[in-house]
């Protein structure tokens, strides 16, 4: 009887050498291993449990294993461990990813409660990145169980990494639109616990997390979110926002797109967050938020199980540092105090004569006249004027910054409507206040896009381009509205700008393979597709415009491997089963 645990010592496949158990879940487990076909090098192998599935469900869960696995050893990418194996045992399944070293936010949040501002907007645009990255793939990929405990921070770099993703989150019994449900009822939006996931699913999971690293607090039940700053007034009040968008009970509520939200927090990402100790006025619990350059949390103790408090540099300021200092607001208001002690600033007394005051050093007798208490005295106040001027440009200045932000992440929520009219008004709202800005004239252009007005797109990806000449987005998404006014050689030069940077763009190479088609370059297009696949062979969208090229140049043998490939991957993609059809007739004739 195979146990339910591995124990250490257990070889898997021939090849894996189970070291410990790291975690254990309702489906399955995860362990660190030793790969021995690599000088044993530290891997985790992930298993999943199944009791007692009938047949039929045995043999599907198998096909749809293997076709899972297959897709998540192609993704690549900062924030993800690389998937580099997968089997089956003992009628278990495994996959094997790479180990990270580090500790899970879990554990963090457990050890040292809530986690500074900057930080937790930090690990959550990695995060972001990593789930649009997964959205984004040509079978989207819905990650399912993100919580704190699923998050590691990796202690060479301290990066965010969304580990334990794979083989529970891959099964589907059943149609299309209802789905196994998987993941963890506290951080699970109320569609997944319906069988009904999509990719807004794991934005409410990952509001639920940033609220658990924000608030120091991991909930006990479903939905109890409540409003951070209820429980942590010191929360700036844009991030709140954010994260109790992402936690809305409808989907359609919520941020459209992961990279959505990624765009929000990074408008925030530059607020001036508070610097020194501050105590919460509810539960008098004293906190000490964290700056980039002024402290450090050692996260290379947590595996260690030692408890090391947040470092903080002593802030290089005279005088008494205030300790309840007013909560920073929403409109990023910038607040100096400056605090003249009267001992040191003492006004000049009405006398006829010159006051003289002698200070013994090393026997010697210092002369403070009048004249030079008044200059210093002119001098304090000049010093404290032009601290006023310029603290008042820096409000006015941030608030218009906010103000531009607000307007132009208002129009891209008027253009995931399909409201391109109201898009373009608020894009340009968001321009008088700062004509530079190139978030606003991207959004600009795309809504002229979508609008087939492709030559005013074209002008605002120009005017774009002028202020940031090596954005990527931008080359694209001129490139793209080239193309639809059929202006291919220009099209073409800004695919390979960005292919110059980035050869492996798979989703520049696939639209220089349209622009090639278009042209009757055909070679050249499946060229293109070619590239594409020897990084992503199981590419649904290539091998299927690839077979099409094939088939017109009457290739019929080469057509009907592309086709096959693609059944394969999946057996109801377009019109492949009538493309197949077609090309076995022109074979048999």
């Amino acid at each position: 009887m195979f146990p339910d645990r591995l124990k250490p010592g257990i070889i898997l496949d021939n090849r894996y050498e189970i070291r410990c158990l790291i975690k254990a879940g309702g489906m399955g487990a995860v362990y660190e291993a030793l790969d021995h076909r690599f000088n044993k090098t530290s891997c985790a192998v992930k298993e999943m449990l199944l009791k007692n599935p009938n047949p039929e469900e045995q043999q599907y869960i198998i096909k749809r294993f293997q076709r899972e696995a297959e897709i998540l050893h192609t993704l690549r990418h900062a924030n993800l461990p690389v998937v580099r194996d997968y089997f089956t045992e003992y009628s278990r399944y495994y996959i094997v990813m790479d180990y990270i070293e580090g500790s899970d936010l879990s554990s963090i949040i457990k050890r040292f409660g809530a986690i500074p501002q900057e930080q937790v907007i930090e690990w959550s645009i990695q995060i972001l990145d990593a789930l649009d990255y997964l959205h984004s793939q040509p079978t989207p990929i819905i990650y399912r169980d993100l919580k704190p405990g699923n998050i590691m921070i990796r202690n060479s770099d301290k990066r965010a990494m969304l580990v334990d993703f794979g083989i529970a989150r891959t099964i589907e019994l059943g149609s299309d639109t209802i789905k196994t449900v998987v993941g963890t009822l506290v951080f699970a939006p109320e569609e997944l616990l319906q069988g009904k996931v999509e990719p807004r699913s794991d934005i409410y999971s990952l509001g639920g997390t940033m609220h658990c690293m924000l608030s120091g607090i991991i909930p006990t039940g479903a939905f109890s979110f409540e409003p951070l700053r209820h429980l942590k007034p010191n929360v700036c009040e844009e991030l709140e926002w954010i994260v109790m968008r992402a936690l809305k009970m409808k989907a359609s509520q919520r941020y459209d797109t992961a990279k959505d939200m990624k765009e929000a927090l990074e408008c925030i990402s530059n607020l001036d967050f508070a610097g020194v100790s501050r105590t919460n006025k509810i539960t008098g619990e004293k906190q000490i938020p964290l700056l980039v350059n002024e402290a450090t949390i050692s996260l290379d103790s947590y595996n260690e199980g030692k408890a090391v408090p947040p470092t903080v540099k002593s802030p290089e300021l005279k005088g008494t540092i205030p300790s309840d200092p007013e909560i920073i607001d929403e409109k990023m208001t910038i607040r100096k105090k400056i605090e003249i002690s009267e001992d040191k600033v003492q006004l000049p007394e009405k006398k006829l004569s010159t006051p003289t005051r002698k200070v013994e050093s090393s026997g010697k007798s210092v002369k403070i006249t009048k004249d030079k208490k008044d200059f210093t005295r002119i001098f304090v106040l000049f010093l404290v004027f032009t601290a006023l001027i310029l603290s008042l440009i820096i409000i006015y200045v941030s608030s218009r910054i906010y103000k531009a932000c607000n307007l132009c992440q208002k129009g891209q929520d008027f253009y995931s409507k399909g409201a391109y009219d109201e898009a373009i008004k608020y894009y340009d709202l968001a321009l008088k206040i700062n004509p530079d800005y190139v978030k606003a004239l991207n959004g600009k252009g795309m809504a002229f896009n979508s609008k087939k007005e492709y030559h005013k797109a074209i002008e605002c990806y120009d005017k774009a381009l002028k202020i940031a000449p090596k954005d990527m987005n931008l080359m694209y998404n001129k490139g793209f509205a080239l193309y639809n006014q059929d202006k291919y050689d220009l099209a073409l030069k800004c695919y390979d700008k960005i292919l110059q940077i980035d050869t492996k763009n798979d989703k520049v190479l696939v639209r220089k393979a349209d622009v090639l088609y278009s042209q009757g370059k055909y070679d050249e297009a499946i060229k293109c597709y070619d590239n594409v696949l020897t990084y992503k062979q199981n590419d649904l969208f290539s091998l299927y415009n690839k077979g099409n090229i094939l088939n017109e140049q009457r290739k019929y043998k080469e057509a009907l491997e592309c086709y096959e490939k693609v059944l394969a991957l999946d057996p109801d993609y377009l019109d492949t089963k009538n493309k197949k059809e077609n090309v076995l007739k022109e074979l048999d004739n």
